[in-house]
């Protein structure tokens, strides 16, 4: 099952790619990030046993993505 969402979350992206050329590498790896957490708190609303710390991992990941971002441009 994780694999699936993990292809849904590369398929988004690379649809992302295709919708807006030329963005840095960066945004896309947070806008992923953020797909990926959304997908894993679905799954915990949903009673599927992920664990919540790997929730609030993606969470933080999207967070520090997003600081790192702007902090550099």
């Amino acid at each position: 099952m994780e694999d699936m969402f993990m292809e849904l979350v590369h398929r988004l992206t690379a649809w992302l790619y295709d919708l807006i050329p030329g963005l840095p590498t960066s945004v896309y790896a947070v806008i992923e990030t953020a797909v990926l957490a959304l997908f894993v708190s679905v799954l915990i609303k949903l009673g599927l046993k992920v664990g919540k710390w790997l929730a609030c991992l993606l969470i933080l990941l999207f967070v520090l993505g997003v600081l790192f971002y702007v902090f550099l441009q």
